[in-house]
């Protein structure tokens, strides 16, 4: 049996490390709690978010918005930005589902926006690809009038 160590004899374990796809009892000094506790490793998933954290603070970083950038910076601003995300589509939707789509188009993007009132405050100067205009009540001409002496 060379290179099997004598404790771990039937274990399959080579010198202490599991070949791969072996058998495997954690990582070395966890007790059995420690290894059932699954912690996440990357930042957005501790922060129970869904836009990348990590990637968000490599851009603050290489873009030299700052001589340093702290960690919690990129959070706050994955979850505004996931927070603004979530409402546009949430009103984009809506506005789908009113004009009986399942697709939601630039057009149920811009709408949604315009028709809330915070979101079309702060977007006012936003233009959106394809948006088209916000709907107006239709401007009848002006009839013209009959000249009594024409007649």
């Amino acid at each position: 049996m060379s290179g099997f160590c004598g404790a771990h004899r039937g274990r399959n374990m080579v010198h202490g490390r599991a070949p791969r796809g072996g058998y495997s009892r954690g990582r070395a000094g966890d007790t059995g709690r420690q290894a059932a506790q699954e912690t996440p490793y990357d930042k957005t998933a501790r922060a129970g978010l869904h836009y990348p954290v990590g990637r968000i603070t490599r851009h603050l970083r290489k873009g030299k918005y700052g001589q340093r950038v702290s960690s919690s910076a990129a959070v706050m601003m994955a979850a505004v930005v996931e927070y603004l995300s979530a409402e546009v589509l949430e009103l984009a939707g809506n506005i789908a589902m009113d004009h009986r789509k399942n697709r939601i188009t630039p057009r149920h993007i811009y709408l949604g926006i315009k028709l809330d009132e915070e979101l079309s405050r702060h977007l006012d100067d936003v233009t959106i690809h394809e948006g088209g205009v916000l709907p107006t009540e239709e401007v009848k001409p002006p009839k013209k009038k009959k000249d009594p002496g024409m007649q």
